[in-house]
């Protein structure tokens, strides 16, 4: 089984001193009344003809309707969601 690829941007700003990050809800009647556990980056499939930072770009804008510019990214690597998917942001 090929292990699916997902990608996404964490955005963050300082306010104050203070770290603060966009997270996301998942939707839908699974995720009702499921708060804890259940936040993340706005992220997404990574489709077999687009590179991951494509990706990541593109799943942040269909999620927030923001369209995030390209100054000072930071890879912060992969990360195995489980056994058979990773997550880059």
């Amino acid at each position: 089984m090929e292990k699916s690829i997902s990608a996404g941007l964490v955005m963050y700003r300082w306010n104050c001193g203070k770290l603060e990050l966009l997270l996301g809800h998942p939707g839908g009647p699974l995720y009702t009344h499921k708060d804890d556990g259940f936040w993340g980056i706005p992220k997404g499939h990574v489709e077999h003809n687009e590179s991951v930072l494509a990706a990541a770009f593109r799943e942040f804008s269909e999620e927030t309707g923001i369209r995030p510019q390209a100054d000072n990214l930071i890879s912060l690597g992969k990360l195995a969601e489980h056994k058979d998917k990773d997550v880059f942001a």
